[in-house]
């Protein structure tokens, strides 16, 4: 996987990966990290193309999903912290 271009933004960091013929969005905030893989092909030929997707609205649903995503991580910290007994529920699928 390599590095083929960025997307400024003041409050992430948001990178555009290549590698088998798929683009990667990887977009960081602090230690939390999420990733978008677009495949190549009809309207997604080159960095451009994954440039033009990253749209306000996209950029307004990290916000959403950082947030959740900074809840869950202190709440798991809060039961590390406070040595409650953890209990691990398996989803149904």
């Amino acid at each position: 996987m390599r590095i083929v271009g960025e997307f400024p933004h003041p409050k992430y960091k948001i990178t555009i990966l290549h590698h088998n013929s798929k683009f990667t969005i990887q977009v960081e905030s602090g230690s939390l990290t999420q990733s978008y893989i677009l495949r190549e092909g009809e309207g997604i030929q080159g960095v451009d193309d994954v440039k033009k997707r990253i749209s306000s609205t996209f950029l307004k649903s990290l916000d959403r999903i950082f947030l959740n995503m900074s809840d869950e991580l202190l709440a798991l910290l809060k039961d590390e912290n406070d040595n409650e007994k953890t209990t691990f529920v398996t989803g149904i699928i």
